[in-house]
């Protein structure tokens, strides 16, 4: 019962603050090239345009979460606490406890922890306003780190570093406002650099 008002009460939430189209988000997927997927209905060819809503009380206790799309593209994500309007302030961890997250007024806000089912940790990330900012870092399920990136404001801006699972360095490479710029240096695993390239504002120069 509680979980049938938590999904009635997210379905008025949405509905009080928009017109589009509502949905649960299990009938949404992506496709798309890799790094340009965009948010289908299933069995649909038109970008989705709307809210999507989903009762976390089986994962998170006591947040329900509505994600906002435009045109495919998820654009604002927001947490409320269960049964309520109000925006969510706090720590919430997952009941299997892979997750741990941080939220301020209702956005993810701070550090946000994923662990592998062995308890290693699986990445790091840092949140402010619900956005990706500053280190975000992937790691084996070995400990060792896997691939190290800056981010301003939801986008790569920075250094990004990847590593072989043995710890030497794969690749560098340098990002500005989420476009690779500068030199990308790959390397074998003995050290030696495989290649050299440049890019400016993303593309290839040298």
């Amino acid at each position: 019962m509680k979980k049938f008002i938590s999904g009635i009460v997210i379905i008025i939430l949405v509905i009080l603050t928009t017109s589009s189209e509502i949905v649960e988000y299990s009938r949404l997927q992506q496709r798309g090239r890799k790094g340009e997927e965009l948010w289908y209905i299933q069995n649909t060819q038109t970008p989705f345009t709307g809210k999507a809503y989903s009762s976390l009380s089986k994962i998170f206790k006591d947040i329900d979460i509505i994600n906002y799309y435009k045109e495919g593209v998820m654009v604002k994500e927001l947490t409320y606490e269960a049964n309520t309007e109000k925006l969510y302030t706090g720590v919430a961890v997952s009941k299997s406890k892979l997750i741990k997250l941080n939220y301020k007024n209702g956005q993810k806000h701070g550090k946000e922890i994923v662990y592998y089912e062995n308890g290693q940790i699986s990445q790091e990330a840092n949140y402010k306003d619900g956005k990706k900012h500053d280190d975000f870092i992937q790691y084996y399920k070995n400990g060792q780190i896997e691939a190290k990136v800056k981010y301003k404001d939801g986008i790569r801006h920075g250094g990004f570093i990847k590593y072989y699972e043995s710890g030497v360095i794969q690749m560098e490479a340098e990002y500005k406002d989420g476009q690779l710029d500068g030199k990308s240096i790959s390397y074998y695993e003995n050290g030696q650099i495989r290649f050299v390239v440049e890019f400016k504002g993303g593309k290839l120069i040298k």
